[in-house]
């Protein structure tokens, strides 16, 4: 394993790389369901959009190249899920099983802590067997299938959620 990764906060210098490694998932895998690329723009605006509200985003450095982002946000709308957030990993193919999502969600995670959030969701699409892998080797617990919940590339796909309890 490689270790050396950097874990710093994600700001808009950082948009144009995590565009790099989040478009060929959205364009071309069923890992997730959206099927509109993301701009520079929608990266920066997500980032900033999120330390507004206190959100994390954090970037994976190695020699200073973004090798993978992770951020949260509310799971819902609405003050009742003020407590729970919703993650999302994304990591460039040359460095995944290498560590860099691990400590990215890690750094989600005592951010979240930090202020009082009582767990992460994860969804994951069904089809990423290695997704869904990745999070129970970090404590998170499938709590539920939605069935035929997505559509892409012609196919209706099933949502896992998974879950880790931040608090007791």
């Amino acid at each position: 394993m490689n270790t050396d990764l950097e874990i710093k906060k994600a700001d808009v210098s950082h948009a144009d790389a995590i565009k790099t490694i989040w478009n060929p998932i959205i364009r071309d895998t069923l890992w997730t369901f959206n099927n509109q690329e993301k701009s520079i723009k929608n990266i920066e605006d997500l980032i900033t959009e999120r330390d507004k509200m206190d959100f994390c985003s954090v970037v994976g450095l190695r020699s200073n190249k973004v090798v993978g982002f992770a951020t949260y946000d509310q799971f819902r709308p609405g003050t009742g899920y003020l407590k729970t957030m919703e993650h999302t990993v994304i990591i460039d193919p040359e460095n995944r099983g290498q560590g860099v999502g691990k400590n990215l969600v890690k750094a989600l995670e005592r951010h979240a802590v930090n202020r009082g959030i009582i767990s992460l969701i994860a969804g994951v699409s069904e089809e990423n067997a290695a997704g869904i892998s990745f999070h129970k080797s970090l404590g998170f617990q499938k709590i539920s299938v939605l069935p035929k919940v997505g559509f892409k590339f012609g196919r209706f796909l099933n949502l896992v959620l998974m879950q880790k309890k931040l608090v007791s």
